[in-house]
This record gives C-alpha cells, sequence and structure tokens, in this order.
C-alpha cells in the first residue's frame, strides 16, 4: 500500500510530491523497497530538480552500491545531451569500478551522443582493462561505430583483452569497411589466438570475398 502511495505520488508531480519522495529516499529507517520506489518516482519527473536527486544519489558513496547504480541508470534514460553531459561529468568523479561500469553502460543508452565519451573511455591507458574493454563493448552496441576509430584502438592496445574487444566491435558493425579492416588486421597480427578470432568472425559475416579470403589461408 505504501508502495502504491509512493508511486501515486510521482505520477502526481508537483513541488510538494517532489518534497515527500525525497523525504521518503533520505529517511535511512525506510524499506529499502520503499526508497526504490521513491527513486523511481523521481526519475519519472523530467525537471531538473529530479536529475539533481538523481546526480546526488549516484555521487553518494555511502548509499548502496546497487542504489547509486539504479541512479546512474535512470540519468541514462533520459538520453540527449543533458543525460550524456551529466555521465560523462559523473564518471570522472566515480572510483568504484562497479560504479564506473554502470555509468558506461548508462551512457550507451543515451543514444548516438553517448558513444565518443565511450571510445574517449577506451583509448584512456589510466582506465583499467576491464572498463577500457565494457566501453568497447557498450559502444559497439550502440550502432555503427566509425571503423577507423576502431581500428585506431587496434592500433594503440597493448593488451590482448582490449584487441579481442576491438576485434568483436568490427564484427559487430557489418559492412565492408569493417570486414576489410579485420582482414588487413589478420594480415598484420602474429598472435595465433587474434587471428583464429578473426577468421571466425570472418566466416560468420557473409562477406562476398570471406570464402575468397578463407580459401587464402587454407592454401598457405
Amino acid at each position: 500500500m505504501r508502495r502504491t502511495a509512493v508511486f501515486y505520488l510521482g505520477q502526481s508531480g508537483g513541488p510538494e510530491a517532489m518534497s515527500a519522495l525525497k523525504g521518503i529516499l533520505a529517511d535511512e529507517d525506510a524499506e529499502s523497497e520503499l526508497r526504490e520506489q521513491a527513486l523511481f518516482a523521481i526519475s519519472q519527473q523530467r525537471d531538473d530538480e529530479a536529475l539533481a536527486v538523481l546526480l546526488q544519489v549516484a555521487r553518494d558513496d555511502k548509499s548502496e552500491p546497487e542504489t547509486r547504480q539504479r541512479a546512474i541508470f535512470w540519468i541514462g534514460q533520459r538520453g540527449g545531451s543533458v543525460g550524456v553531459k551529466t555521465l560523462s561529468e559523473l564518471y570522472g568523479q566515480l572510483e568504484d569500478p562497479e560504479i564506473k561500469e554502470q555509468a558506461l553502460f548508462a551512457l550507451s543508452q543515451t543514444g548516438k551522443d553517448g558513444q565518443p565519451i565511450l571510445l574517449k573511455v577506451a583509448r584512456d591507458k589510466k582506465e583499467s582493462m576491464e572498463l577500457r574493454s565494457r566501453a568497447i563493448f557498450w559502444a559497439s552496441q550502440m550502432g555503427t561505430v566509425p571503423v577507423d576509430d576502431i581500428y585506431s584502438l587496434y592500433r594503440d592496445a597493448e593488451d590482448r583483452e582490449i584487441k579481442e574487444q576491438v576485434i568483436f566491435a568490427l564484427s559487430q558493425q557489418g559492412g565492408d569497411a569493417a570486414v576489410e579492416k579485420m582482414m588487413e588486421i589478420f594480415r598484420q597480427e602474429q598472435d595465433p589466438e587474434l587471428r583464429t578470432r578473426i577468421v571466425f568472425w570472418i566466416g560468420q559475416s557473409n562477406h562476398p570475398r570471406a570464402v575468397q579470403f578463407l580459401e587464402e589461408i587454407i592454401n598457405k
């Protein structure tokens, strides 16, 4: 009954409803499910105050990680330039790897404007290998990434994990340019495992030149 009341508070909108929702969210004695419902209700408000509350929760390292992750998720659902700008600034302030990973996912939900930020994280060698890999993955899931941008990540990569993720990202793009770039990487790469992965993805591509390329490998 209380969760239902919180839901309808969110639907009603207005300053009084927002004040009540913020009070529930700040009440440490309130049930976790009730506070979660309050956070959701706030996320449904499209004004600046609601965004500020979500951002405050996301930054609060005293809050439970799950609560912070939900706040970040709802920021990402706003989409648009405001969502991208907010998440980009927030990412630079975060320290917990799991929370940062949630921010990367949220960026992938904002639309094409979030893709350059993900690629920027992927290039940052100060970031952990895991976070860079996740940034590449989510960027590749957002739609077509410029092939040259993906290839530049491979060219600069020193770690196999990053290279593996770049190969996968290329395989997800489709089109002639991506397959041609995988063929180019195959010819340059010396690591047998990476070459095997490239062969697999080219074989899955249904590209007109795939059969010819695979025959060339077999006949060598």
